[in-house]
């Protein structure tokens, strides 16, 4: 998938929005430089908006600059939503914790994605999906403290090598996948072993 279209309209929308801005300044500054100095505060630009909202230009620069905004925040939610599970860890480390994701959820997650590849004919790529999983897991392991926190370890590692398990014999990197699988499992089986204690010389 290619995201120029996206940069594009999200670049064309937020430089037309800074255009009618600019205009609308231009608008209050021949109605006085008191209104020039205040207009360039968002709020005051408004009130002036409101104020001279008679004249043809100044109706114009608020509705194209509210359309060209629009459009810029259109593209980039659509970016955002289009990228596999970027949404969801974009939310995480809002709330500044680490993805953990529940065995529920990944499955809708995974089907939902799924369904969509196979409906855009476009090929789900579960070996960087798989390298997603490992470098939370062991990201993770680094700052694990509680019992949750190596479930969710453990969680990670086993969605990680259950994406390398899944990579067709096509991809190009298949050999290294099946490598992987073994890794991954062999971290699963330490976390599984050691229970609380942190593990080390985990392998991405």
């Amino acid at each position: 998938m290619s995201f120029i279209p996206f940069g594009l309209c999200l670049a064309l929308g937020m430089l037309m929005s800074a255009v009618f801005g600019a205009v609308n300044w231009l608008l209050a500054v021949e109605e006085g430089f008191t209104w020039g100095c205040l207009a360039l505060i968002p709020l005051v630009a408004l009130i002036f908006t409101i104020k001279f909202w008679d004249k043809v230009w100044v109706r114009r620069c608020f509705i194209g600059g509210m359309l060209s905004l629009g459009m810029a925040i259109a593209s980039l939610a659509t970016f955002v939503f289009t990228v596999p599970g970027l949404a969801q860890q974009l939310r995480a480390y809002r709330d500044g914790e680490y993805a953990y994701l529940t065995e529920e959820s990944f499955a809708s997650s995974a089907t939902a994605q799924r369904g969509s590849d196979h409906s855009s004919q476009e090929v789900f790529d579960y070996f960087s999906d798989g390298v997603t999983y490992a470098t939370h897991a062991a990201e993770l392991a680094q700052v694990a403290q509680n019992t949750a926190q190596w479930e969710q370890v453990a969680v990670y590692w086993e969605y990680a090598a259950s994406m390398m398990a899944a990579v067709p014999s096509e991809h190009p990197r298949y050999d290294v996948a099946r490598s992987k699988v073994e890794e991954y499992e062999q971290n699963l089986s330490y976390i599984d072993s050691r229970k609380l204690q942190q593990p080390q010389h985990m392998r991405r």
